[in-house]
């Protein structure tokens, strides 16, 4: 995780705390408000209890990854609409 935060840290300029703080929110709001069959088709398992956001990053990360590998598969992500 701090490989990341230090990736995100040099191409936003927010501090690694506030990195790491967001991607604790974003965990809970997807934990709390997302779509929870998607999220249980990314993890391959049903998902029971909340991710840590090192978790979740570690998931998504390997979803995205396996997305690339295959062109033609339809992505189970789809883009939050901007309003």
């Amino acid at each position: 995780m701090s490989t990341i935060c230090t990736m995100v840290q040099t191409s936003s300029g927010m501090s690694v705390k506030a990195i790491s703080k967001a991607l604790s929110r974003v965990t809970a709001d997807i934990w709390d408000y997302g779509n929870r069959d998607k999220l249980q088709q990314i993890y391959g398992r049903p998902v029971l209890e909340q991710p840590t956001p090192k978790e979740l990053v570690s998931v998504l990360a390997v979803y995205c990854q396996a997305l690339e590998s295959r062109p033609h598969a339809v992505p189970i992500l789809s883009p939050i609409p901007v309003s």
